[in-house]
C-alpha cells in the first residue's frame, strides 16, 4: 500500500518536472521570435527549481520509476 502512493507521488512528481522544463522552454521559444530578443532572466529560486526538474527527469529516463 505504501509503496504504491509512494509510486504515485513518483509519477507526479515527475509529470510536475516535465511540465516546469516545457514551460522554460516555451518561454525561451517566446523570447526568441520576438522582433528585438531580449535576456531570458531567471530568479534563484526558479533556477534551483528548474534545475531539480532537469536532474530528476534525467535520471528517471536513465533508471525508471521503481521501488
Amino acid at each position: 500500500m505504501f509503496e504504491l502512493i509512494l509510486n504515485k507521488v513518483f509519477y507526479l512528481t515527475f509529470f510536475m518536472s516535465t511540465l516546469n522544463i516545457l514551460n522554460h522552454a516555451w518561454g525561451v521559444v517566446k523570447r526568441l521570435r520576438e522582433d528585438l530578443p531580449d535576456k531570458y532572466e531567471l530568479s534563484k529560486m526558479e533556477l534551483i527549481f528548474l534545475g531539480l526538474s532537469i536532474s530528476f527527469v534525467l535520471t528517471t529516463m536513465f533508471t525508471g520509476i521503481e521501488l
